[in-house]
């Protein structure tokens, strides 16, 4: 159980770094024209893409969570045993 919560931690922050540089990606086109900027296909494309990332970093990082309060009820119940 330890092995898999450092696993999904390690996805957890793996998601978030693909998170991150599908939002840089998200180029937006120059315009001389109010608001200066819009979007393109290419940036819609990456923003979606950045959803779902930020989503399965959400998951892992809620499932690593989960398997630290376990690992430590797992823990307490072995100290408890041993005494």
């Amino acid at each position: 159980m330890v092995r898999s919560g450092v696993v999904s931690a390690a996805v957890c922050a793996g998601f978030a770094y693909a998170t991150h540089y599908s939002h840089v990606r998200t180029a937006l086109q120059r315009t001389w024209e109010h608001p200066y900027t819009v979007d393109s296909t290419l940036s819609k494309r990456w923003r979606c893409v950045g959803r779902i990332f930020h989503i399965i970093a959400l998951l892992a990082a809620l499932g690593s969570l989960i398997l630290f309060a376990c690992g430590t009820f797992d823990v307490r119940d072995a100290i408890g045993r041993l005494g």
